[in-house]
C-alpha cells in the first residue's frame, strides 16, 4: 500500500506514515465502540448484523 501511495499517488513518506497513524487510531476508537456495543447487546446480536458489511 505505501508503495501505491508513493508511486501513484505521488505522497510522500511523512503523508504515508500520518494514514497509517490515523487507521491505528480509528482501529482503537472503533473497538472500544465495538466492544461496548458488544457487552451492552451480546455477541450473537452484533454477529448477525455486522455479518452483511463483511
Amino acid at each position: 500500500m505505501s508503495l501505491y501511495a508513493n508511486e501513484v499517488m505521488n505522497l510522500d513518506k511523512s503523508k504515508i506514515n500520518l494514514l497509517f497513524a490515523l487507521g491505528g487510531l480509528a482501529a482503537v476508537i472503533y473497538s472500544l465502540w465495538g466492544g461496548k456495543t458488544i457487552d451492552k447487546w451480546g455477541s450473537k446480536k452484533m454477529l448477525m448484523y455486522s455479518a452483511p458489511g463483511l
